[in-house]
């Protein structure tokens, strides 16, 4: 009886061991609270810094159909390449004549097609992401959606999953980092799945957490090289969650609020927006424990984007009409510096531009760019590199 006690033990013991499993540390310690005002109006006519440089790719479509208007829309980057989609529409209707996914190669300026859908699939795609050359877009038609891999090196086009295999037209956010895929389901019953793809294993798995529910808005998934954050609810409050892609540790930081709507980590930082009577951007260091907030008053906060280094922040700039009503009239990309409390422009849009998408690959920055030239509309894709 002894002996086979002794067995049990040392197996159960190897069991622990070798199960993979996602260690959670939690973090309970003393927050120091630095509360900053800026005026945005001042800082947005502070001068632009001149530690960051600028270059501005314009995207087209040489396969355009002369009778369909196009529009370009989501895009990811690598260091060689900018994928993106081209859409085209019949004149004053919401029917997609054609989608195509493009390649455009930065060195050369040339563009080739990756992939399309004709009229008579009147598919569209809202969202597209790039990992480890595959790329991932949800694909849609406005009663169903297809999530769809593409792999890059084999010209390989397969369907994931489906509004069908979760009974749910709600599309799905999806984000990707370091072959890996995530997204939030939401089905008939408001209830909220999560789920993660590795392209190694060529696996779906369900993230379930048991202590924790799941909380979403739409946008609360973010990834970051080796990094992906995403948001849970304890006791009423919002806990943040930050997971190492490499080591699957755990970070879970409870903000003390039940009003987050924007969470994005590393090794470094956790950053989130704060939502109340004004939006308060929230800067977290991990290693000194010391959280910084911004009021931002009567701006709006976007989004946000993370490197080893900086933290860039998309700000809508906001008037008030005389009549009460608001009025936007540009936007820009300010970088925080955390250590000196600084909030400084890096790029300004101007009243014919529309920026959006602030987004991080290879330690750079890019944003989408839409811009009026006359009757024409200028798409294209600038990248911020410090």
């Amino acid at each position: 009886m002894r002996l086979f006690r002794k067995i049990y033990i040392f197996l159960f013991l190897v069991v622990i061991l070798v199960l993979p499993s996602c260690n959670r540390i939690e973090k309970e310690a003393y927050i120091i609270d630095t509360r900053l005002r800026f005026n945005i109006e001042d800082v947005f006519d502070s001068g632009l810094s001149e530690d960051w440089h600028i270059d501005r790719y314009y995207l087209s479509n040489p396969y355009e159909n002369p009778d369909l208007d196009y529009y370009i829309s989501s895009s990811c980057q690598t260091n060689g390449y900018i994928y993106y989609i081209s859409s085209g529409y019949k004149p004053m209707s919401t029917v997609c004549g054609a989608c195509e996914v493009l390649k455009k190669d930065i060195n050369t300026g040339d563009i080739t097609k990756v992939y399309s859908y004709n009229e008579e699939d009147n598919r569209q795609i809202p969202v597209m992401k790039y990992t480890e050359d595959n790329l991932f877009w949800i694909v849609e038609d406005g009663d169903n959606w297809d999530l769809v891999r593409y792999d890059l090196k084999l010209g390989e086009y397969r369907i994931l999953e489906s509004s069908n295999t979760y009974k749910t037209k709600v599309i799905p956010n999806i984000e990707a980092s370091d072959g890996y895929l995530f997204w939030y389901i939401i089905n008939t019953n408001n209830k909220i799945k999560f789920f993660e793809y590795s392209i190694q294993d060529d696996k779906i798995e369900e993230i379930k957490e048991k202590s924790h529910y799941l909380y979403s808005y739409f946008d609360t998934v973010k990834c970051t090289p080796g990094f992906m954050t995403y948001l849970t609810r304890e006791k009423g409050e919002i806990v943040i969650n930050l997971r190492d892609l490499t080591s699957n540790e755990l970070y879970s930081l409870n903000t003390n609020s039940d009003q987050i709507s924007y969470a994005i980590g590393n090794k470094n930082y956790i950053v989130w927006i704060e939502e109340g009577a004004n939006s308060t951007l929230c800067v977290y260091d991990i290693s000194t424990k010391t959280l910084k907030s911004i009021n931002c008053s009567n701006n709006i906060i976007r989004s946000v984007a993370i490197n080893d280094m900086d933290i860039l922040i998309d700000f809508s700039r906001i008037y008030m009409e005389e009549e009460g009503e608001v009025s936007r009239e540009n936007s820009g990309i300010f970088q925080f510096d955390f250590a000196n409390e600084v909030l400084s422009p890096v790029y300004l849009s101007d009243r014919d531009e529309t920026i959006a998408w602030l987004d991080e690959f290879s330690g750079k920055f890019s944003i989408n760019s839409w811009k009026n030239k006359g009757q024409e509309l200028m798409n294209g894709r600038i990248v911020l590199t410090n």
